[in-house]
């Protein structure tokens, strides 16, 4: 997943669509996938294993890549924590004002 914000200066950030901050902010939610939807004897995993965003330490980066994977046992599961996915990334992409893809 990709999300996309606005780039600017450390010292402006009320100029600037913190990619990052929504990605960490992404990366939290998920991780109530599981616990919080999925019947704890049938189990799954929600697992964001990289993030790439920025490459200098003062100027906050306008875009972030993120990647991971999901695993269940059953296939309805699986369908239903991708769309949970895509549910919290519409949702932090909205609190945030940044894009999703």
């Amino acid at each position: 997943m990709t999300l996309r914000g606005l780039s600017g200066h450390a010292a402006y950030p009320q100029r600037a669509k913190d990619s990052l901050v929504a990605a960490a902010a992404f990366i939290m939610q998920v991780q109530t996938i599981v616990s919080r939807n999925v019947d704890p004897l049938r189990g799954g995993v929600v697992t964001i294993g990289s993030l790439h965003a920025g490459t200098v330490p003062n100027i906050i980066p306008g875009e972030a890549k993120l990647s991971g994977t999901i695993r269940a046992f059953r296939q309805a599961d699986i369908e239903m924590m991708q769309q949970r996915v895509r549910d919290i990334a519409n949702g932090v992409a909205a609190t945030y004002g940044v894009e999703a893809d």
